[in-house]
């Protein structure tokens, strides 16, 4: 806007003279920031406004002066009077935290609670002032009007200590709660702010109180400092929110181990439950903390989805964690949903020895009859000490005995009274067994050892076994020293179902594309036939895989037999009780050089692979995934000139996003294979290397194996 002209305007800065020159707004802005009173006093016309509906009020409070701002009230200028953005010049007075200038305003008829487009009153914009703070509360402000994004000037404080406690001072209440039913406390747990928590304590704000959720300032702590203040000011501890979770099932829901332990410093109770009944370890999402929680009175044998914490460790192979757990009297014999207790999932030497210790019930399964089947003597041999019954039956009426496979299995049994001459359910004996598996040399070790048996029928069972080759393969049964060495032949261990997916050959030839594509040239049908075998293949590959891990399972299997029967065979290996208090071995044997050697052993037995790469590795799947990916590279052609024949149709695009879809997953199992295969092979050399130096050593691995039980227990 122009201003008429002024008869004489002199800038004190540079000296100009203008002379009968009329004004903008802006420029008369300029003199108002220079504080040029006298030359403000001489204006014509003092209620001019610019474009954004600024009067000089306005600027006078922006620029922060009071003399101006007094003249310009004095001569009736609005300060209620709001701009575009709805601020009038008592809010820009407020927001330049400038008492005095504010008390200019306050002389005269203030809206003390007027809002801007935002809802922002004069309290919220002089928020960081404590002197503008307690002179608006002193003139009715409202301290809890919000604007539009929630925020209250009470809220906003919390980022103001000393603007905090003047509203404090005014008795404003500390529990005051916002939306979510959140105190200031509250806040100040989750901005880590313990000068403003201190503040609020000091006027009696409560550390107990619940927001929406039910939780308490407890909940929201971030740093072990806050749990400490908040425990020290009253605070409880096992306080629980709506779910009857407390704060420290959150802690371990969020595998924060420091607010953990900030938490049972202070006495937390880690059994108790929530509203779905689980304690707080029924959350732990790793070993540290669930041994923490252990460490401080948790109770480790509840169940969670039908599971314990041991059968969890067992089924990982955690042989640190089942330690850990087996010292703190953990229950061994727990039910999972499906039936089974821990023993039942162990596949590590170390980890059954552990439970065996624990008290694990060696008659809860036919523990003895697998440790057979599998060639374990040094189980079985254990399952036997702890009280393993020599004499129980699996389904068939058959126990112990009828599996062993040589001398040494058969004197174990007989010293624990096993039966000799037990009949199944069918009627047989176990001399009987071995004959129709011509075993001759087992069938004259029972006879030996006073087995019942009548020569006609014995005569019929060889008789049967020859006849038809044997119902096991002879040089399997009748193997010599064990060796790593020498082909071996997958197929013992693959059930029919596995051994059609590792011997699968590809079907979909060039041919049948080609015949594909053509028929998409005038229908959809080539389309769906192209989709429908490249699922095909996808599945081929994903059983192949399958049968791979089952294999690669059972090889390792078999590796750990091997290793036992080379350990075994070693005369050195000399039993060791299992209970007894032979203390010289805590101090001599299980030094920390024998337990890292230990360690090495285990890791060594746990990681063993045979050359079963040799015979599938490179024969099979290399040339399985070899024709794959040639024949994956054709149909992907194919996918393409498909794409261009014809015009698009919903159906049409529909089937190529699935057909694109479904190659991309095939070429994602197929990297997946590869990538396990040679993991497969990776350490083939030197395992054999490593079992040889081994065979050679001095402790055998049984003895090694009774030492830990013996040292286990002693612990326990």
């Amino acid at each position: 806007m122009i201003i008429s002209s002024i008869s004489s305007i002199v800038y004190t800065k540079g000296g100009v003279r203008f002379s009968g020159h009329p004004l903008t707004y802006d420029e008369i802005n300029e003199h108002i920031k220079r504080g040029q009173i006298e030359q403000i006093k001489t204006l014509p016309d003092l209620f001019i406004v610019n474009k954004k509906f600024d009067t000089l009020l306005h600027s006078s409070a922006r620029a922060n002066q009071v003399n101006i701002s007094r003249f310009l009230l004095s001569k009736n200028l609005d300060p209620n009077c709001p701009n575009i953005n709805g601020q009038t010049p008592f809010a820009i007075a407020c927001s330049k935290l400038n008492s005095k200038l504010a008390e200019t305003f306050l002389l005269y008829d203030i809206d003390i609670n007027t809002k801007d487009n935002l809802k922002n009153t004069p309290l919220h914009r002089g928020i960081q002032s404590p002197e503008i703070v307690n002179l608006l509360l002193n003139n009715a402000a409202n301290p809890h009007s919000a604007n539009i994004f929630s925020q209250t000037p009470y809220r906003m404080s919390i980022d103001y200590p000393n603007s905090l406690e003047v509203f404090l001072k005014h008795k404003i209440n500390p529990n005051t709660v916002d939306k979510n039913g959140q105190t200031l406390l509250h806040e100040a747990m989750i901005k880590k702010n313990m000068e403003i928590a201190a503040i609020l304590k000091k006027y009696n704000a409560d550390v107990n109180y619940k927001d929406n959720l039910g939780k308490s300032p407890l909940f929201y702590a971030k740093i072990p400092a806050s749990i400490d203040w908040l425990s020290d000011n009253g605070a409880k501890i096992n306080l629980t929110d709506k779910k009857h979770n407390t704060a420290l099932h959150y802690s371990v829901m969020d595998n924060n181990g420091a607010i953990a332990k900030a938490l049972l410093k202070h006495n937390a109770d880690t059994n108790i439950k929530n509203s779905e009944n689980l304690p707080a370890i029924a959350y732990s999402k790793s070993f540290g903390m669930t041994k923490l929680l252990i460490e401080n009175g948790a109770d480790a044998n509840i169940l969670v989805n039908g599971t314990t914490i041991l059968h969890k460790y067992v089924k990982r192979n955690d042989l640190k964690a089942v330690y850990f757990l087996v010292k703190n009297k953990i229950n061994p014999n727990i039910v999972d949903k499906n039936g089974f207790i821990p023993m039942d999932y162990a596949q590590d030497g170390g980890i059954k020895t552990l439970l065996l210790v624990a008290g694990t019930n060696p008659n809860y399964n036919n523990y003895l009859i697998k440790a057979l089947k599998s060639k374990d003597f040094e189980f079985f041999s254990n399952l036997l000490e702890v009280g393993a019954d020599a004499n129980k039956t699996n389904k068939k009426g058959q126990t112990p005995i009828f599996f062993i496979d040589n001398e040494k299995e058969l004197k174990e049994l007989l010293k624990y009274n096993a039966d000799i001459n037990h009949k199944d359910k069918y009627g047989n004996t176990a001399i009987l067994r071995f004959a129709l598996l011509g075993r001759r040399d087992l069938v004259k070790l029972l006879k030996e050892n006073n087995a019942i048996s009548n020569e006609d029928e014995l005569k019929k069972c060889f008789d049967k076994y020859d006849n038809y080759h044997g119902w096991i393969k002879s040089d399997k049964i009748k193997s010599a020293e064990p060796t790593f060495t020498g082909n071996m032949d997958y197929k013992i261990y693959a059930t029919p179902e596995i051994r059609e997916s590792l011997n699968y050959q590809i079907k979909l030839k060039e041919k049948d594309i080609d015949n594909i594509i053509k028929n998409a040239t005038t229908t959809d049908e080539g389309l769906t036939a192209a989709y429908n075998a490249l699922k095909t293949e996808e599945q081929h590959i994903k059983e192949a895989m399958n049968g791979l891990s089952v294999v690669v399972k059972h090889f390792t299997i078999d590796s750990k037999i091997k290793m036992r029967e080379i350990v075994n065979s070693n005369p050195s290996g000399s039993k060791i009780p299992i209970i007894g208090t032979l203390k010289q071995y805590n101090d001599t044997v299980l030094t920390d050089i024998f337990k890292a050697q230990l360690e090495c052993n285990i890791y060594e037995i746990r990681s063993t692979k045979n050359d079963i790469k040799d015979t599938y590795y490179n024969k099979q799947i290399c040339t399985m995934v070899n024709d794959y990916c040639k024949l994956n590279d054709y149909l992907s052609e194919g996918i393409k000139y498909v794409s261009y024949i014809d015009k698009s149709t919903p159906t049409r695009e529909k089937m190529l996003q699935n057909l694109e879809t479904c190659k991309d997953n095939i070429i994602k199992r197929n990297t997946k294979l590869k990538t396990s295969l040679n993991n497969l092979s990776k350490n083939y050399e030197s395992c054999f290397n490593k079992i040889m130096k081994m065979q050679k050593e001095k402790q055998s691995y049984r003895t090694i194996k009774k030492t830990i039980m013996l040292f286990f227990h002693m612990d326990c």
